[in-house]
């Protein structure tokens, strides 16, 4: 499996922004402040939850308020896509390639 296509709905500095990593190893490389450590935490937040925002660490609100949101388009090894997309406080939703809701233990990618 593989991520395909990371949008950024609405994530700090980075809402807007959408990367699209090649096939094979991908490096995300840029000077400080640039997006890296953040397209990350998106990533993982759409995967499996954003974590509450408290205490001193990094802030990722959206700049223009609203909850943080995201999409991840995922190609399974069988080359099925699938776009998993989450916001902040609300269920994570699945689907695939038509748009078709995918029901969580039904994705098998």
């Amino acid at each position: 499996m593989r991520i395909a296509r990371v949008e950024a709905i609405a994530y700090g500095a980075i809402a807007g922004r959408v990367v699209e990593p090649g096939t094979g190893l991908t490096v995300i490389h840029g000077p400080n402040e640039s997006g890296k450590s953040s397209t990350m935490q998106l990533i993982r937040g759409v995967l499996f939850g954003f974590p509450a925002l408290r205490g001193e660490g990094p802030r990722r609100e959206p700049k223009g308020g609203g909850q943080r949101s995201g999409r991840v388009d995922i190609v399974g090894e069988d080359g099925r896509r699938f776009r998993v997309e989450r916001t902040h406080g609300s269920a994570v939703a699945i689907a695939d390639a038509d748009g078709e809701p995918v029901e969580i233990g039904r994705a098998h990618v």
